[in-house]
């Protein structure tokens, strides 16, 4: 499958007690979440449930074995970015200091900034 662009997002639902695999680039990461349903993930058959996220890392395919009521999972493939992280709330950052800074202005009522256009 050619995913063009990185990242994809793709819907995918999967009828009960069905195989499904899909081929994913090796340098690719991706994760699931599953919006109804349950289903096994992964080589490993990691029970992944109704309103839950499973990560994986740079697997090179995806293998889905649905239960007795089928699946509906949104998929997200991307290639990494490889830049740490700093996770506050519902911020996400790339440094304590930056996170510092938006709750500062998230605070001081700056964090959404308009153009001047």
């Amino acid at each position: 499958m050619n995913y063009g662009r990185s990242p994809s997002i793709m819907d995918i639902s999967l009828n009960p007690r069905q195989k499904f695999k899909m081929e994913i680039p090796k340098d690719n990461n991706l994760f699931v979440y599953v919006i109804q349903g349950d289903g096994q993930f992964g080589e490993e058959e990691i029970s992944v449930n109704s309103k839950t996220v499973a990560i994986f890392d740079q697997v090179g395919k995806l293998a889905v074995h649905t239960g007795d009521e089928g699946v509906r999972f949104v998929l997200f493939v991307g290639k990494p970015l490889n830049e740490p992280i700093a996770w506050g709330g519902p911020i996400v950052m790339n440094s304590e200091k930056e996170l510092a800074e938006t709750f500062e202005e998230l605070n001081n009522g700056e964090f959404i900034k308009q153009s001047t256009k």
